[in-house]
């Protein structure tokens, strides 16, 4: 089986080359507005739409103009990559997703290259770039297909995605004591159903103080100023503290739920459960304090990262993941099967009306999504059975 696995690493570039960089990422930038402008235009003034074939072809006739000595210096097959990601966001909008904005000096900090080649552990060779060093963190393997540098507050980074053949076999599934069903929430960040329970880290919540006090800073500082910059640096550099303490935690945790051959999980719609209750003028929304805050600790979970660590993490590793309906895993008696809103006294306290059942709500809700999704697992062995008798059908 082929799979694409993507390694990062911390760049180590020369004074140049860092100039080079810099300067070809505007580039990817003016390039990027001045394909959605024209995108924009074409369509409101002559009701035409243009496609990403029209406008890479476009960029190419720029380059081959002798005004525009600039964008030549970037090489090519960037730009190409640049109007697909224009394209990519537009596709997205008629999908359902927002209008497609113009970039912002300070949210566009990367350039991808199509074509990269490997010339020593801790070295590649770029188009019109040369050879670059990166700090050998991790052995690289697989075939090289892309990579795409990155400029963060403290420095850049290369992002290699691979192909690679993987010969691992699927996990049989012969006792419910291989499979694990976690809940996971705002009280404690994971409970599995044989009773692990994970502390919430608040990454966010214990840099909040902080956040403030450089916040307010930024406020009485003339925007543009060296003052003004410097400040701006120091609340990204805390950002990105809490998004690295915030994503190891996440691959540690995963790890451990990953101990197990199957793990099923509730297949959360987190995008609404993170949405505004403040409403309208004509409805105004209840409880909106209360609702922001519960809102804030839901991001700072990152539980769709999570899950995506979970679900690529278990691919490699031959492992099944599955995400079960929601619906009344907590409300639900895991011994009895009674259901019933009132089960649920508390935030963490469950009383089954029925059978008398007490259990931590949590740990509850863990036995049952594990229950739902062991009909996942025995359907996944039954089909693996099936092909391993009859490989030609």
């Amino acid at each position: 089986m082929k799979l694409t696995k993507t390694y990062k690493y911390k760049l180590k570039l020369t004074k140049t080359q860092e100039i080079i960089v810099q300067g070809w990422i505007h580039t990817c930038r003016a390039i990027y507005n001045l394909a959605l402008d024209t995108k924009i235009y074409a369509y409101r003034s002559n009701k035409i739409s243009l496609s990403c074939y029209d406008l890479q072809k476009q960029v190419t006739e720029l380059r081959s103009c002798g005004d525009f000595e600039w964008i030549k210096k970037v090489p090519s097959e960037s730009l190409q990559d640049v109007i697909e990601r224009m394209d990519k966001s537009y596709k997205k909008f008629f999908s359902g997703g927002g209008f497609p904005k113009f970039a912002n000096r300070d949210k566009y900090h990367s350039i991808t290259f199509k074509w990269i080649k490997q010339t020593g552990r801790n070295r590649v060779v770029l188009p019109k770039l040369g050879s670059v060093k990166f700090f050998d963190s991790r052995i690289m393997q697989g075939d090289l297909r892309r990579a795409t540098i990155t400029k963060e507050i403290d420095g850049y980074y290369i992002s290699i995605l691979t192909r690679q053949n993987i010969n691992v076999k699927p996990a049989t599934f012969y006792s419910e004591k291989q499979a694990v069903g976690i809940d996971t929430g705002v009280a404690f960040f994971l409970v599995t159903s044989d009773g692990e329970f994970v502390e919430n880290p608040h990454f966010f919540k214990t840099q909040q103080k902080q956040m403030r006090i450089l916040q307010r800073g930024l406020a009485r500082k003339k925007k543009g100023s060296s003052h003004y910059k410097e400040q701006k640096k120091k609340i990204a550099k805390l950002h990105a503290k809490v998004k690295r303490q915030r994503l190891d935690f996440l691959h540690k945790a995963a790890n451990k739920v990953l101990t197990y051959d199957f793990i099923s999980a509730e297949k959360l719609q987190l995008k609404n459960m993170t949405k505004s209750a403040k409403g309208t003028v004509e409805e105004p929304g209840t409880n909106v304090k209360q609702k922001s805050g519960l809102n804030r600790s839901m991001l700072d979970l990152g539980l769709g990262i999570f899950y995506d660590i979970i679900r690529y993490k278990s691919l490699w590793q031959g492992k099944m993941f599955v995400q079960v309906p929601p619906q009344n895993t907590s409300n639900t008696c895991s011994v009895c099967g009674f259901s019933h809103k009132d089960n649920r006294k508390t935030q963490s306290e469950f009383i089954c009306l029925k059978c008398g059942h007490s259990e931590n709500a949590d740990y509850n809700a863990s036995q049952n999504i594990k229950r739902e999704g062991i009909p996942y697992f025995r359907q996944r062995e039954t089909i693996v059975c099936a092909l391993e008798k009859n490989p030609t059908t």
